[in-house]
């Protein structure tokens, strides 16, 4: 979903860090999954953080100082396969 979202936004759009996090966390925000036995803010914090990290490997978006632009839209693969191999290039 927030890869669909991302899609709609023109590219060089710049956002200030504290305003990307907004916007990524307003993204289909009933789809995030609760835990109740942990803070699902932390948990929704440090997987947007991962997120925006690997946007940045990618080369989809490049951080100035606090400034998040978006360069280019990130894709995704409807194939499960597809999506591990992706997975698994950007941790590395």
């Amino acid at each position: 979903m927030v890869v669909k979202k991302l899609s709609n936004i023109p590219l060089f759009a710049s956002f200030s860090l504290d305003s990307w996090y907004r916007l990524l966390k307003k993204v289909d925000l009933t789809e995030w999954l609760k835990f109740p036995c942990l803070s699902s803010s932390k948990i929704v914090n440090d997987y947007l953080e991962v997120f925006t990290k690997q946007l940045l490997k990618s080369g989809n978006i490049i951080i100035d100082g606090q400034t998040v632009i978006l360069i280019s839209h990130p894709s995704y693969h409807r194939s499960i396969m597809k999506q591990y191999q992706e997975i698994q290039r950007l941790i590395q």
